[in-house]
């Protein structure tokens, strides 16, 4: 609970943000005063489509008590060069559940639960009001209007609106209403009102444009009779048709908490820690139709696939959601293209394949979700997808993404970023990482020995009383319907010294190459080219060597490619070199190219996001590497100060490399969030 100062503390409240989420791309967000400092914040951002099409339409509800004649404000909005108090009435801020709020104007008391109900693009706000005064007072809620899509700002138009049977109805496009209720209110419009130049700070510190004026449509009021307790509630919702129903309404939050409790018992935790990180990580989760996706983060991001099954473990198989889990891997196995995953999916439903890993961080989820379930029917059901990848980085896919000669994977060029360290300003490429990333081909070994024993596993299961399924052609064929004569080409025009891979092979002939374990046993000798002094290189050909985290990976994954003393030696130099507890920096501080903050412009940002800036998903594979070589778990002590120091109950994008080390970029990020539940439990 934030109660010390929150009435007097401005400038530091509103580093404190909350958000609430309604598992199909919607979200409701501000700060702990209800300051909105983002276009992103808002009371009612809806999700028009189920491709995440997302538009703000209520960015709040300003509120008012009347006592002893006189009309005062308890919202806080900031302009330039004026800021609305309403903050000095505040008393607390707590978030459980669900961000509750306190306040006492003049003798007024009022405790404000905001929910967002789940699977509907409606939000719920319950007043527990208390007149303790001997006079009538009156409380009041003024909407702000803005109908638009939700990363730009705009001015509001006037729109048309009614008010029927205490329901009111705001045109706000050919398609949708926005419709609004109060209980025990009596409604007056206003005529052609506007909120102006409404100030979001944020987003003028990230060189975006910044004020834009909000429609006052008109004011609910409800009167409150001396010593007179409350309890009203405040409902909106973007909808073709009004489905606001009072004796619904009143079970709403109920039912959210229940909802919640639910995914906490499933989880099987205890701690309030882990609790409140189980609460974080269902709001990456929506539904798109009858299937399931992963949010990458809030407030701007989409699915994005990488991101996705990096975080895959954390959300959705730690806290025991399996069946969630393979209705995501199911989705995005849907957008497979030649043998890419999506980088992320687009408004318009079709994917980005700009990805060299997505791939291969799909394959290690799959696999981790057959260890925790034991799940031999989607194994089988995803095995195909699987071969499908490993086929085309074998032979060669989009972006130059191939296998060379000495079996490890080489992609893109100068001029393209296909590694999670993606930024790129105009034609300024910060993070080159073209060639062969070390992250990269250790994921590629990874996923071919799990290839190899899902094929295995597969043979023992389905074919085990067969003589002939010994044989991992046998099950190609007999699962799969491949065979010799009937089997696609090999795209390679060249011939393969170690492997013979040309175009004369087969698809069949060229996935046994990867089932036998030649290439994988390969590949393991080939990686030792990513040996440097000390650690390992970021990429090879062309050589990178500076100090970045990404060789982590090389001791996380399921099937770490080195082992022993090299082992031992890389998580030392990580760990004196880039770890924090916020994250493992993204770039050795000794190096020429070290960003200490990200901040300012576009540009600024963009060039300091991957050269020093800490991402928290890292500790994740930083706890994997701790295991693996010291064979006890890591454990980390700031889990509770970050899920509290930004937007309480989450974890943030990204931190500052140096101290003081605030949260940063995305306030809320589903792999950061995964990341500290797998420590945490």
């Amino acid at each position: 609970m934030f109660t010390k100062d929150i009435s007097s503390t401005f400038e530091k409240n509103l580093r404190h943000e909350w958000l609430l989420t309604n598992g199909i791309g919607g979200f409701s967000s501000s700060t702990i005063i209800g300051t909105n400092t983002r276009k992103y914040h808002g009371l009612l951002f809806a999700s028009v489509s189920k491709n995440l099409e997302r538009v703000m339409v209520l960015s709040k509800f300003n509120e008012y008590v009347t006592v002893n004649g006189q009309k005062i404000s308890f919202s806080s909005n900031e302009c330039k060069g004026y800021v609305e108090k309403g903050y000095v009435y505040q008393e607390a801020f707590e978030r459980k559940f669900l961000p509750e709020f306190l306040y006492n104007i003049d003798g007024v008391e009022i405790s404000k639960k905001i929910v967002m109900c789940h699977g509907e693009n409606k939000i719920c706000i319950r007043y527990d009001i208390v007149n303790t005064k001997d006079d009538l007072a009156y409380f009041s809620l003024v909407p702000f209007v803005n109908y638009r899509d939700f990363h730009r700002v705009q001015n509001a138009k006037d729109y048309a609106q009614s008010y029927l049977d205490g329901v009111l109805a705001i045109d706000v496009d050919d398609t949708y209403k926005l419709f609004i209720k109060v209980d025990e209110s009596e409604y007056k419009p206003y005529f052609n009102t506007f909120y102006k130049g409404m100030y979001y700070r944020i987003e003028e510190q990230r060189g975006f444009e910044a004020q834009e004026d909000h429609l006052m449509p008109g004011e609910f009021t409800v009167q409150l009779l001396p010593m007179e307790q409350k309890e009203i509630y405040a409902v909106a919702e973007l909808n073709e048709q009004c489905t606001i129903d009072d004796e619904v309404t009143k079970t709403l939050i109920k039912a959210e908490e229940t909802r919640l409790e639910k995914l906490i018992k499933m989880a099987g935790v205890n701690a309030y820690i882990q609790k409140d990180l189980v609460v974080a990580a269902d709001q990456f989760i929506v539904s798109k139709g009858e299937e399931k996706s992963i949010i990458a983060g809030y407030p701007w991001f989409s699915d994005w696939g990488r991101d996705a099954f990096i975080a895959m473990e954390g959300l959705l198989l730690k806290t025991n959601r399996f069946i969630d889990a393979k209705s995501v891997l199911k989705y995005f196995a849907n957008y497979i293209k030649n043998g890419l995953v999506p980088n992320f999916i687009n408004v318009d439903g079709g994917g980005s394949y700009n990805t060299a890993d997505a791939s291969l961080w799909y394959i290690e989820a799959v696999y981790k979700y057959f260890n925790y379930t034991n799940d031999y029917s989607t194994l089988k059901e995803l095995f195909p997808k699987l071969l499908e990848i490993i086929y085309s980085y074998m032979t060669g896919t989009d972006y130059g993404i191939t296998m060379d000669d000495d079996g490890l994977i080489t992609a893109g060029t100068k001029d393209t970023q296909l590694t999670w360290m993606d930024a790129k300003v105009g034609d300024f490429i910060p993070t080159p990482r073209y060639g062969k990333a070390v992250e990269i081909n250790a994921l590629w070994y990874n996923a071919l020995r799990i290839i190899s024993e899902i094929n295995q596993r597969l043979i023992s299961k389905f074919y085990a009383d067969d003589a002939e399924s010994a044989n991992s052609k046998t099950l190609l064929s007999a699962i799969y319907n491949v065979d010799k004569k009937s089997a696609k080409k090999s795209d390679k025009s060249s011939t393969k010294e170690l492997f013979l891979l040309d175009k004369a092979m087969t698809y069949y002939d060229v996935l046994t190459i990867a089932f036998d374990g030649r290439l994988s046993k390969k590949v393991k000798e080939s990686f030792k080219k990513f040996y440097a002094d000390n650690g390992l290189f970021d990429t090879i050909e062309p050589y990178n060597e500076q100090l970045r985290p990404n060789q982590i990976m090389a001791l996380s994954l399921s099937f770490p490619v080195i082992t022993g003393d090299k082992a031992v030696e890389v998580l030392k130099i990580v760990k004196d070199y880039l770890y924090t507890s916020k994250g493992l920096k993204t770039l050795d501080s000794k190096d020429p190219s070290y960003r200490a903050r990200y901040e300012g412009d576009g540009y600024s940002r963009d060039t300091s996001y991957h050269q020093g800036t800490c991402w928290p998903w890292l500790l994740g594979e930083y706890a994997k590497a701790y295991r693996f070589v010291n064979k006890k778990a890591f454990t980390l002590a700031t889990i509770e100060e970050m899920l509290y120091e930004g937007c309480v109950g989450s974890i943030a994008e990204i931190y500052d490399a140096e101290e003081p080390r605030y949260p940063n970029g995305a306030l809320a990020q589903g792999w950061s969030v995964a990341a500290l539940l797998f420590i945490a439990t």
